[in-house]
């Protein structure tokens, strides 16, 4: 458990957390562009 806060503290204090939110929000806006035409999901 130690290990893990430990390692999120190092990257909220070297800036690697704030890039991965980014990189994410960046992520997810690029996917909206992409629609899903199965609408429903119809059986075979």
């Amino acid at each position: 458990m130690a290990d893990r806060i430990d390692k999120l503290l190092e990257r909220y204090f070297t800036g690697g957390l704030d890039l991965e939110i980014k990189m994410r929000e960046h992520e997810l806006r690029q996917n909206n562009s992409k629609k899903d035409e199965n609408i429903g999901g119809g059986r075979a």
